[in-house]
């Protein structure tokens, strides 16, 4: 990742948004504060408790992050067991009953 200053920026911006075609990011700062990059498009956001290594895979665009989980999309399956039955079948199984 380049750092690049505004003025910088702006006297370079071609050469900048070349290197984003060849996968390079720039992180453009104003007085030493980082305000926005500039990344190839296709990246996309991601929250930061992502693991690196997926992140890796997406930056080499090997996989495509996924939009979050949406519960309401999956259909509430049917309890299968009455309540309490797994709790009960466990304790068999290791004798505690």
């Amino acid at each position: 990742m380049r750092i690049v200053g505004i003025r910088q920026l702006k006297d370079k911006l071609s050469s900048y948004l070349k290197s984003a075609r060849e996968d390079e990011v720039a992180l453009a700062t104003d007085r030493g504060e980082a305000f926005a990059e500039i990344r190839p498009s296709g990246y996309a956001t991601v929250p930061r408790d992502v693991h690196p290594g997926l992140l890796e895979l997406a930056r080499q665009r090997r996989i495509t992050p996924g939009a979050p989980n949406d519960p309401d999309l999956y259909p509430r399956m049917p309890a299968l067991l009455s309540e309490g039955r797994a709790s009960r079948s466990l304790d068999e199984l290791r004798g505690n009953h």
